[in-house]
């Protein structure tokens, strides 16, 4: 099959080069030149296609300028997937002394860091608290944060990092999800 395909491909290419010379001595005027090279060009093209097509024989896919440089199909499952409510309430509105109750599925890191911040245009920070993971098994990693007293009202959001110490000492801290919360502290 791959050796019919490719004399139909070194074919149609002497006949390519032929018209094309046609094309060049005719300076581009004659019309039936112009046609042929367009129609000796997509039968190239299809028999490459086909040339292409037939050489796949189990080993890794040649990549050519028709297919797209990067074929992922599996896509990663989702982690650190963050859940936040207000106990023993409905809704998201939370008032000083409330507790909100936080949930993290398919953890992956050890510590992480709770930052209630202020929706408005110096994103406040109202409250922050460090949660260590005890039982790397746990799923989900569940934790519960009562809420400060403070002079705050209106629209937070309620953010998760993950914590990190590098190999000096210093402390990393990565964001990995966020919800709103309204709270009338």
């Amino acid at each position: 099959m791959k050796v019919k395909f490719m004399i139909v491909y070194l074919v149609a290419g002497a006949a390519f080069l032929g018209v094309s010379l046609w094309v060049i001595l005719s300076g581009g005027r004659s019309a039936a030149a112009i046609r042929a090279k367009y129609r000796l060009g997509g039968i190239m093209l299809t028999a490459l296609a086909m040339l292409t097509a037939a050489s796949c024989g189990g080993g890794p896919p040649q990549v050519t300028c028709y297919e797209p440089v990067v074929m992922c199909y599996d896509m990663p499952a989702p982690t650190d997937i963050l859940s936040v409510g207000v106990k023993d309430k409905e809704g998201m509105k939370a008032t000083a002394g409330d507790i909100l109750k936080c949930s993290i599925q398919k953890h992956t890191f050890s510590e992480y860091v709770l930052k209630i911040t202020a929706n408005n245009e110096e994103k406040t920070v109202l409250q922050t608290k460090t949660f260590k993971v005890e039982n790397e098994e746990t799923d989900p990693f569940e934790f519960e944060l009562k809420l400060a007293p403070g002079s705050f009202k209106g629209e937070a959001t309620v953010a998760v990092y993950s914590r990190h110490t590098d190999g000096e000492g210093k402390v990393w801290e990565y964001p990995l999800s966020e919800q709103p919360v309204i709270v009338i502290f």
